[in-house]
């Protein structure tokens, strides 16, 4: 639960408030629960507007709150499924399925379940960006309302990432023999090891820390010892800034491909997502959970690895690799992972490879709209495998947004 809501939930136990909702489930003998596929967001600095768009954790987060309450259940009460909930609540708006009419609808269409789990996230105005949780539980037929729990849910590195911030947190140094640190503030770590530790409660104090003066890593002129481009027919599309963010124009139909390169002296793994989906595997997943070496990809020293679509293991080296093909977001790869929202980010992470070199830091290891990225042609592969230590620590993150040209000229604009 965090992060573009709760991703917490994804690498710790959840609260003691969803045990309690629970038991009251099974005390109340209903016989089945229906969560929503998307979290109502209320922005603090504006309580009365509800925002839709919480990046791409968002949808994802409700299939895993699914996950704990079916856990949590033990088989005394059904849960439906989240992709049947995806599929009945994709015609409605974030808006509409606050209305108790839609609700009741909502629940008919999805099994005739008489209670609905609402997830309900607050940002918080701390400068950690965190988020308070509520989960309401409306009975349908007695027009009652439960709210349990809230729990203040920091954010952690990789969840960062996987919402779409840009940083670079360390890098090598000239001949490779040392990682340093260069975008954490190290006033607040302690002890001073702590800017080199690992896992999610290490990561949630490192996020506090990001220096956020300094400039996107793709800007030109920064030093990032990596590149990542996005082409067209061999031809690279140039990269166009707004506040913070990049973005790069592309058109429905177009086959674009992904470019990485390490420009630095050490050799680096990355691992790229199009839309929240991993497009080594074409698996909708959260960056903290990728351990497999193969989901990766090993970028020796001054090498590059062009991503030319969704790429699928097929046998032993072997990989079947899709085409990436823009197309309307309804037929993208991400809706057929349950998510219309999420489309829009094409974020490529770096890590070390093993541990050699990397200061000693506390290791706490756990484990029609819009266009959207689709499937073109099959071709077999031949991918390397790695015989490289697993990747280690978060080097850095960067998004590139995509937007059709219109759309991304609009922006520019607006400056």
């Amino acid at each position: 639960m965090n992060s573009t809501l709760l991703t917490v939930l994804l690498l710790t136990s959840p609260g003691q408030f969803l045990e309690d909702l629970v038991d009251d489930v099974v005390d109340e003998r209903y016989e089945a629960v229906a969560v929503l596929p998307r979290p109502v967001y209320i922005d603090s600095s504006n309580p009365k507007a509800t925002l839709s768009e919480l990046g791409p954790q968002a949808d994802y987060f409700c299939d895993r709150l699914n996950r704990e309450i079916v856990k949590l259940a033990d088989g005394e009460f059904d849960v439906v499924e989240s992709s049947k909930m995806q599929e009945v609540c994709r015609k409605y708006s974030l808006a509409q399925m606050q209305r108790k009419s839609v609700q009741k609808l909502i629940a008919e269409h999805a099994g005739n379940a008489k209670v609905l789990v609402i997830p309900l996230v607050t940002n918080s105005t701390s400068p950690t960006k965190q988020f308070d949780l509520k989960c309401i539980l409306v009975d349908l037929e007695r027009d009652s309302e439960q709210v349990y729990g809230v729990e203040e849910l920091p954010i952690a590195l990789s969840d960062a990432a996987y919402m779409g911030e840009s940083w670079e947190l360390r890098r090598w140094n000239a001949d490779g023999s040392t990682l340093v640190n260069v975008g954490l503030e190290d006033t607040g770590a302690s002890p001073k090891s702590a800017l080199f530790g690992t896992g999610p409660r290490m990561e949630q104090r490192q996020y506090k820390w990001i220096d956020r003066s300094r400039p996107h890593p793709l800007i030109a002129g920064s030093g990032f010892p990596a590149s990542v481009e996005i082409a067209v027919k061999g031809i690279p599309r140039p990269l166009k800034a707004s506040s913070s963010n990049q973005f790069v124009s592309l058109e429905e139909g177009e086959e674009p491909v992904i470019k990485v390169t390490n420009l630095g002296p050490k050799d680096v793994y990355s691992l790229v997502f199009v839309d929240g989906v991993n497009v080594m595997g074409k698996k909708r997943e959260h960056p903290g959970e990728v351990i497999a070496k193969e989901r990766h990809r090993l970028l020796t020293s001054g090498t590059a690895f062009t991503y030319e679509g969704w790429y699928t293991p097929k046998s032993e080296n072997t990989w079947n690799v899709e085409s990436f093909k823009l197309t309307d977001e309804r037929d993208s790869v991400a809706a057929e992972s349950g998510s219309v929202e999420r489309v829009g980010m094409i974020t490529v992470l770096f890590f070390t490879v093993g541990w050699e070199g990397v200061a000693p830091g506390d290791r706490f290891i756990q484990s029609g709209g819009r266009l959207g990225f689709g499937s073109g042609r099959t071709r077999p592969v031949e991918l390397d495998t790695s015989t490289a230590d697993a990747p280690g620590l978060l080097l850095s993150a960067v998004t590139i947004r995509y937007a059709r040209k219109s759309e991304v000229d609009g922006l520019i604009s607006k400056k």
